[in-house]
Formats: C-alpha cells, sequence, structure tokens
C-alpha cells in the first residue's frame, strides 16, 4: 500500500470520528469534506487514479459499518444485509451526486 493511501485513511478515520462526535449532515457537510480530502490526497499522489479508488472504497467501508452502528441503536436485530445495502445505495448516492 502506498504511503497517500495510509495518510489518507488515517485523515479519513480522524474525520468520521469527529463528524460522529460533532454530529455532522451527511449531505451538508460530512460528504463536500470527504470528497476535499480524498481529491486533495490523491491530486498529490504519482498514482492519482489509484489512491482515489482506494480512498473512496475505505470511506465507504467506514461508512457502511458507522450505518450499521446507528442501525443497531434504533433496532435490536437489524437486518444488516438490508443496512448495508441502503448504505452502499445512499454513499454512492452522495458521494458521486455532490
Amino acid at each position: 500500500m502506498n504511503t497517500y493511501i495510509e495518510i489518507g485513511k488515517s485523515i479519513i478515520n480522524k474525520y468520521a470520528n469527529y463528524a460522529k462526535k460533532k454530529i455532522i449532515d451527511d449531505e451538508e457537510e460530512y460528504f463536500q469534506t470527504l470528497k476535499i480530502i480524498i481529491l486533495g490526497i490523491a491530486e498529490t499522489s504519482n498514482q492519482k487514479k489509484i489512491t482515489e479508488e482506494e480512498l473512496i472504497k475505505y470511506s465507504k467501508e467506514q461508512y457502511i459499518l458507522t450505518w450499521i452502528e446507528y442501525a443497531k441503536q434504533e433496532e435490536k436485530n437489524p437486518n444488516t444485509e438490508k443496512e448495508t445495502n441502503d448504505a452502499v445505495k445512499q454513499f454512492d448516492k452522495i458521494y458521486f451526486n455532490t
């Protein structure tokens, strides 16, 4: 794994934790900032496309985990397959349309 991806994952983790604590709105703030982080790191990499794809993939995985964590707070035994599918759809809808 290249250093840019490792740094990107670290920043994305820190930002995701901050967003959870501060309850940042996905559509209004979280995804706009996430895109800036990913694109900024990818632009400095000599493997721009790979870095960007890996950071998007990682961000999506983290988003799914957070989504399921919230679903478990709302329901005792949520349907994790459905929640995962819903999270993927929401991530793709917001990330690729902002």
